[in-house]
């Protein structure tokens, strides 16, 4: 028996961009989302992490993302929502028995069996196969850091542990897996051969400050196909089976502004193949536009976006010989009274170097990996700091951030 699928993730409800609200767009997704549920009457809504952009999410947030699933929950027979690096995992697990019985299914983190993960895909009491849900698995969801080993030590481990954990599930749901029937792998990671987007996603599995791939092909080669989130890049990864992401619904950044955001609808064929794989693209309500150029250039473009009628938001860089003092007042001034919003300013010093110009004024733009590395950097000029220096920083910011979940 064949059945839809629709694949979304990254929603990142309670994000701002640059101190900007983005609830209303949010609000149009998910209304919009609804829309689509609606027509394609899929037997699987995939949300495949990162629902929130923080581990304490804003209440207006949490609300958003419950009033939806109520909504929802009429227009597909399954749901399942998995945690990405963004959530607490722990936050989401807790409603998780109160959803029992509904058809939402929500894993927040790695429950610590493979069975644990496995979620029957039911349509009116017919079995169409099962879901093998895996959320973003952190350190202490992996194999034990060895003392002293090298950074290629280090990789090898990280891609061996998720490629075990992955192989696991698949094991366990092979065991249940009839005749003909479906396995769709959702997972919140960065699969080898994906495409980045610079300005926004965190750095997961991380060496030496940058992600390391794990092969596709070892997260679901027994799956009728995989369906990720973290990459915010609506793509296809190439693997012997299909494995797409479906990227972030609206553009996060300024760099996402060209992608087509929204869901992507998957069509599984009567004998558990993918037979079709199609975008849905969101509408958008607001527009990303970026200017650049010196200060003269900058003004000149943003009046001819004010005289033009519209709205959205703005990012401004702009290079300059030395310090402007109310830059940021001087440029907004030339919107007042029109439909776009200065969102971010950025300066270009002359004689300045890529990774200087391109730094933003805000420390809270920045990662803490960006901010631990610059900092390096600044203090030892021209070192790159040691495998085991890393691996403590990357171990503290864990703790935190589990110190955050556990609030």
């Amino acid at each position: 028996m064949g059945f839809r699928i629709v694949h979304t993730s990254d929603w990142h409800l309670g994000q701002r961009l640059d101190r900007l609200d983005r609830r209303e767009e949010h609000r149009a997704f998910l209304e919009w989302l609804l829309t689509v549920l609606d027509e394609e009457r899929p037997a699987l809504l995939a949300v495949c992490g990162d629902v929130f952009d923080s581990a304490n999410p804003p209440v207006e947030a949490v609300g958003m993302l419950y009033d939806f699933l109520a909504r929802a929950r009429g227009k597909c027979a399954n749901i399942v929502v998995i945690g990405g690096n963004h959530d607490s995992g722990i936050r989401l697990d807790v409603v998780a028995p109160l959803l029992a019985g509904t058809g939402i299914t929500v894993v927040g983190s790695y429950p610590g069996t493979p069975d644990g993960c496995l979620v029957p895909l039911l349509d009116n009491g017919t079995k169409l196969g099962l879901v093998a849900a895996v959320p973003y698995l952190r350190p202490y969801d992996l194999a034990t850091a060895r003392s002293g080993e090298s950074e290629a030590d280090r990789t090898g481990r990280i891609v061996e542990s998720v490629a075990a954990r992955f192989g696991e599930v698949q094991d366990a749901a092979m065991e249940g897996r009839g005749e003909g029937e479906a396995l769709v792998v959702l997972g919140h990671l960065f699969a080898a051969g994906g495409a980045t987007t610079r300005e926004s996603e965190r750095p997961v599995q991380i060496e030496a400050g940058k992600m390391i791939g794990i092969p596709p092909d070892a997260l679901g080669n027994r799956a009728t196909c995989v369906l990720l989130g973290h990459l915010h890049r609506p793509q296809q990864v190439k693997a012997a089976n299909p494995v797409l992401y479906a990227g972030s619904p609206i553009p996060l950044t300024f760099d996402e502004a060209g992608y087509e955001s929204g869901v992507t609808v998957v069509t599984v064929g009567d004998a558990g193949e993918v037979t079709r794989i199609e975008r849905r693209a969101n509408p958008r309500i607001v527009s990303l536009v970026e200017v650049t150029g010196t200060l003269d250039e900058c003004k000149e473009k943003l009046g001819g976006l004010a005289s033009s009628g519209g709205g959205g938001l703005i990012k401004v860089t702009v290079r300059l010989d030395g310090p402007v003092p109310g830059l940021r007042e001087e440029l907004s001034a030339l919107l007042d009274g029109t439909g776009w919003t200065l969102a971010m300013v950025r300066r270009e010093t002359a004689g300045t170097d890529f990774a200087a110009t391109d730094t933003p004024e805000l420390l809270d733009e920045l990662s803490p990996e960006e901010v631990f590395l610059r900092k390096y950097g600044r203090d030892y000029p021209g070192e790159a700091p040691a495998p085991d220096l890393v691996d403590a920083f990357h171990e503290l910011l864990e703790e935190v951030r589990t110190m955050e979940e556990n609030r």
